[in-house]
């Protein structure tokens, strides 16, 4: 029978304390100062990206630590960790009183409105960044903060790309009116289609809950209300599919991409 001192599970589940995992996300996270770091636990201290975190945490001042099999399975249980963990502060997020807009490019922001999915969240980070949008802003309540899971999904864009939040979205979307942002909304029953939508001001994209979409007080803060067009057979796109479509529409023009390639998950 072994040494039940020696099977204890780690002391440190503390709070404000998150585990970051796989590849991307944990070079992305190490690579800024939106965290602290506390320190990089690795499988293992061979292959060519493994020992590239390891250098870059030296760095950086960041322990390296290695992880047991009870570490993945106490703080990565269900996720695919690629044998490599962050233990590291959660992301804080700021609300805006108003958002930057360059004198010579038009910006386009995601805006989510109770958007509830980590998946889907991390998922349209990944569409906003690769399409060159210029940030990402969600509902403080009913909808997931910078976590892990949406680190995972978004292939680590998260750990960089500009989010903030907000209390009052429809507060918030009126005094980006008056700064000069023109707000759309997108619902399966908008008057124009989405391609004929046009980045000729600066913009701020309304996306809806998985479930309920648009509120109806979010809904009279937007100027325009776009649809997608498809098939009588599929009543809607998932909502990190349409947000994809809608930056393919709005970014893609010739030197205005945030990034142009990812590496897969």
């Amino acid at each position: 029978m072994g040494n039940k001192r020696l099977q204890k599970k780690p002391k440190f589940k503390k709070k404000d304390r998150e585990w970051l995992y796989g590849i991307n996300p944990v070079e992305a996270a190490i690579s800024r100062s939106f965290r602290k770091h506390f320190a990089l636990w690795v499988k293992h201290s061979y292959g060519e990206r493994i020992l590239g975190l390891q250098k870059t945490a030296k760095e950086r001042g960041i322990f390296t630590k290695t992880a047991t099999p009870e570490i993945f399975e106490t703080y990565c249980p269900d996720g695919v960790h690629q044998g490599v963990l962050l233990e590291c502060s959660a992301r804080h997020l700021q609300t805006p009183t108003y958002l930057p807009v360059p004198q010579n490019l038009n910006p386009f922001y995601l805006v989510l409105d109770q958007i509830k999915d980590p998946q889907n969240f991390g998922a349209i980070l990944r569409s906003a960044a690769f399409f060159g949008c210029s940030g990402c802003i969600k509902t403080k309540d009913h909808s997931p903060g910078v976590t892990p899971a949406v680190s995972k999904a978004s292939v680590g864009v998260a750990e960089w790309f500009p989010i903030f939040e907000t209390t009052n979205l429809a507060r918030f979307l009126a005094d980006q009116k008056k700064n000069g942002f023109w707000i759309v909304g997108l619902a399966s029953d908008g008057k124009t289609d989405l391609r004929k939508l046009e980045r000729d001001r600066p913009l701020l994209l309304v996306f809806g809950n998985e479930g309920k979409g648009l509120r109806q007080l979010i809904k009279q803060q937007c100027d325009w209300d776009v649809r997608i067009d498809g098939t009588e057979q599929v009543e809607s796109l998932n909502v990190s599919v349409a947000a994809a479509l809608a930056c393919y529409q709005l970014g893609g023009y010739e030197g205005d991409l945030a990034c142009k390639s990812f590496v897969s998950a």
